[in-house]
């Protein structure tokens, strides 16, 4: 009788530690066996870049600088002020977020460096405008919507405007001073 009982008890806890294990497995698998998935995930939430060389997070020195509510008040345009190092110059960019939200690594509309009197402004609800002397442009991208504000029917138009004429380029950036 003891002999059942104990073969019985021993059946019972195997099913949910066979269960766990299997759960675990799966969830290894569905990662491609990289025992740090939930490291990578709380990582990329944040906002950060996972290093799997170093299998750590890498995060970015980003600074708000301006947060302007559209006039209609359901967006936020956001500039940021990153600082990627003494041998780098400074980079800004420019998120469009709903209203409130922090802004998301990889989803700006502009990115630029070398820039000089950069203003950011709304016009009117839904376009927003750029002005600037002087910028090295990485990204631009003139419009912005998401799933999240009315299901992409919200749409922001982004405009650039270069405020002097002639060149938005310095002469260093186009290679005629050292």
């Amino acid at each position: 009788m003891k002999k059942k009982f104990l073969i019985i008890l021993v059946s019972v806890a195997a099913i949910p530690l066979g269960l766990a294990l299997l759960y675990l497995g799966g969830l290894l698998w569905a990662h491609d066996f990289n025992p740090h998935f939930l490291h990578i995930d709380s990582c990329l939430d944040s906002g950060g870049r996972w290093d799997y060389l170093k299998n750590e997070c890498v995060t970015f020195s980003a600074r708000e600088q301006k947060r302007l509510i559209s006039p209609d008040g359901i967006v936020d345009a956001v500039l940021l002020k990153t600082d990627a190092g003494a041998t780098t110059s400074f980079a800004y960019s420019i998120h469009i977020v709903p209203k409130g939200r922090a802004p998301i690594r990889d989803h700006e509309c502009f990115v630029a460096d070398h820039v000089k009197n950069l203003e950011v402004s709304w016009v009117q609800s839904n376009l927003l405008e750029i002005s600037y002397s002087q910028a090295r442009i990485f990204k631009f991208t003139n419009f912005w919507h998401s799933r999240e504000v009315q299901d992409f029917a919200y749409v922001v138009e982004l405009k650039l405007n270069h405020k002097e004429p002639g060149f938005a380029l310095s002469n260093k950036d186009r290679w005629l001073e050292m």
